[in-house]
């Protein structure tokens, strides 16, 4: 299996990329710091999946030989206190960049400006409106 055929999960959701940058204090100098930094998608560990997880006070980091069978080659914990940053890349390179979800947050903004238009139609002459609302329910009951 080469690295390209790697899948990499954030929570159990498939992503294209999770890059961690977090400070690694060694015990022979405790009162310094290096930034590592762990890119799931150019690890070199030999696995099916990396699935990332934070939970609690820790990142989890599980590499699965065969996740269908959670068959894990290891574990690995970074503490959260250490944890200078997380990206996460969703979007794999030729994916749609509309998402379900911004489409729905499109069509709520929708709703909301209609409901606005019809509120300002609902303050700037009520009489009317009335009006309208009565000549549709003529019509209705007509039917």
């Amino acid at each position: 299996m080469t690295v390209s055929e790697k899948v990499v999960k954030f929570h159990g959701t498939e992503v294209a990329n999770v890059t961690i940058l977090y400070a690694l204090r060694s015990r022979s100098k405790p009162n310094s710091a290096m930034l590592e930094e762990l890119d799931a998608a150019k690890n070199p560990e030999i696995c099916e999946t990396i699935n990332i997880q934070i939970v609690s006070d820790y990142i989890t980091i599980t590499f699965y030989k065969e996740e269908s069978s959670n068959s894990m080659i290891r574990r690995e914990l970074i503490p959260t206190h250490t944890v200078q940053h997380i990206w996460v890349k969703d979007l794999k390179p030729g994916e749609q960049v509309m998402r379900d979800d911004q489409i729905d947050a499109i069509q709520i903004a929708e709703e909301l400006q209609k409901e606005e238009r019809e509120i300002e139609q609902i303050e700037a002459d009520p009489e009317q409106i009335l009006e309208e609302q009565e000549k549709i329910h003529a019509r209705s009951s007509q039917e």
